[in-house]
Parts: C-alpha cells; structure tokens; sequence
C-alpha cells in the first residue's frame, strides 16, 4: 500500500500547495483590511471643512458700503484683492505712486476726507509696500473713506 516513494511524495506536495493557498488567503484578506482603513482615513481627511472667506468691505463715509467676500489663496495680498474686485466687479482701486490709496471706485482723496485701509483691524497702509501684505483665509478688509 505504501510501498513506492511517490505517495509521500505527492502527499508532501499536497500538503504544501493546501498551505500556500491557505496562507495567500490569509493574507489577502489582512491586505484588504488594511487597504480599506486607509482609504477610509484619506476619504475623511480629504473632507476637510471649507476655509472661512475673506472679506473685504468699501465703507463710502455716506451711509453707502459694499461687501465683497471670496477665497483667498495661499501667497494672495492685498493687491491681488483688489485686482479681484476690479476684474469681477469694476471696483477701481488706485494707488498713488507712494503707496497711499488715492481713490477707491473713482472717489478720489480730498483735503478733508481719505481712505484710510485697514486688515483685521491694523493700518498695513504704514507700510511703503502695504499691497504686498499677506492675506489668509478669514481676514476682514476694510477701506473706509473719512
């Protein structure tokens, strides 16, 4: 009954192959365990919440003001704003060749009244390259004419 080698033979080879797929089973199965969790962790972090928008308010000193509100992007400043607003809706921002802020949509400065510029309640305007300061996500923007 057992005489000849190429039962044990086909019986080690059986045992072998029967474990081998057993094992790549096994492992196929903690693979896809695995490859679910992390797409379930990238899907929730690639819902993150939408980033607060930035404001930019044009008070006229008369009553009159206009709210305009958009994304800012990384690397945005205040020009890049303003040449927003210009390009979207015709709000002229103009700039003296000093820095100051000579005339928001074609009211220009006079000796009693000026644009004063302010970003989350600080004057950037102080500074001679105040269209190059940052804005993030969230600020508020005011110009305001007195």
């Amino acid at each position: 009954m057992f005489k000849t080698p190429h039962f044990f033979y086909w019986l080690i080879t059986a045992i072998v192959f029967v474990g081998a797929v057993i094992l790549i089973f096994f492992r196929n199965e903690e693979f896809i365990r695995e490859s679910n969790m992390l797409t379930t962790e990238l899907m929730q972090n690639a819902v993150k919440k939408p980033l607060p928008k930035t404001r930019l308010t044009v008070d006229y000193g008369n009553g009159k003001k206009r709210a305009f509100e958009g994304s800012a992007a990384p690397g945005f400043n205040l020009q890049d704003v303003f040449r927003g607003i210009e390009s979207s809706v015709g709000v002229e921002f103009r700039v003296e060749n000093g820095g100051n802020l000579f005339a928001v949509d074609g009211i220009p400065e006079r000796a009693e009244k000026r644009w004063i510029l302010s970003v989350n309640g600080k004057n950037p305007a102080e500074d001679p390259m105040f269209l190059s300061t940052e804005i993030h996500p969230g600020d508020k923007i005011v110009v305001h004419y007195e």
